[in-house]
């Protein structure tokens, strides 16, 4: 039984086999559509790729609807699942979204092209606004001679660029995106060595860059109201892996009864 993290590892390993990561920057758990979305994987480089996982756990009941958001959004969409959804899967799916099957073997996890997909590039200026932050669009405005600030609300700062080049405005996008997320991908190619392990997936999260940042510079302090040797910490990892932001909420940590 595959899960969605064993088969995460297998894709990336794909990727970097046929070079798909040079010149590139992979992410994990991108939010999309106004966080309605999250895809599992995306790959930029010239383009925009949007990977979707459906696990041996999974069930098929949200794929329609994720397939149709990231189709609007995205270059390229590619589906990987296993033996057990592959049928169901490939009847499903529009012409353009590529399928991949992936299986193991002795511990070993192989990845078939089922299906090739096409890549139709993404011109609408508004969806790939939607992919900068305000401070982005301000700097595309600026690039192109309109002065503007974040003070501005992001729906005229998204009027403002619709009247500007779609070419520019999709480069921008790509650069922009490469330049947010160069720091945890280059984070996670120093963690892999050979072959891709779940443990490695961490390093793509921006939280765990943070962290590595906080400890750098000495300034985790643990409160002393808590003695250290009544807490004891949680391993968030597999939970901030499997669910991101939604980590966020939960508590780290948990104050150990004494015995008296």
């Amino acid at each position: 039984m595959l899960d969605e993290l064993a088969i995460k590892t297998a894709v990336i390993d794909q990727l970097y086999l046929t070079g798909s990561l040079d010149d590139a920057v992979l992410i994990n758990e991108m939010v999309v559509a106004n966080w309605s979305r999250r895809t599992d994987l995306t790959v930029v480089n010239g383009k925009l790729h949007a990977f979707e996982i459906k696990s041996d756990f999974d069930n098929l009941n949200r794929l329609q609807g994720q397939v149709s958001t990231y189709l609007s959004r995205f270059d390229k969409v590619t589906v990987v699942t296993t033996t057990k959804f592959l049928s169901a899967v490939k009847d499903s799916l529009p012409p353009n979204v590529e399928l991949w099957e992936v299986t193991e073997l002795d511990s070993e996890k192989y990845i078939r092209i089922v299906k090739r997909g096409k890549t139709q590039l993404i011109t609408n200026k508004r969806i790939l606004c939607g992919f900068l932050h305000k401070p982005e669009l301000v700097a595309f405005l600026k690039q192109n001679n309109i002065i503007s600030s974040t003070e501005t609300s992001r729906e005229n700062l998204i009027s403002q660029c619709e009247s500007l080049s779609s070419y520019k405005l999709r480069q921008f996008v790509l650069c922009s995106l490469k330049h947010r997320y160069k720091d945890t991908f280059k984070q996670f190619q120093a963690k892999r060595i050979d072959k891709t392990k779940v443990d490695d997936l961490y390093a793509l999260s921006k939280k765990s860059l943070l962290k590595k940042e906080y400890k750098e510079n000495n300034i985790i302090n643990i409160s002393n109201s808590a003695p250290q040797k009544n807490i004891r910490f949680l391993d968030m990892h597999l939970l901030e892996l499997k669910y991101g932001i939604q980590a966020d909420s939960i508590q780290k940590t948990v104050l150990l009864r004494k015995v008296s």
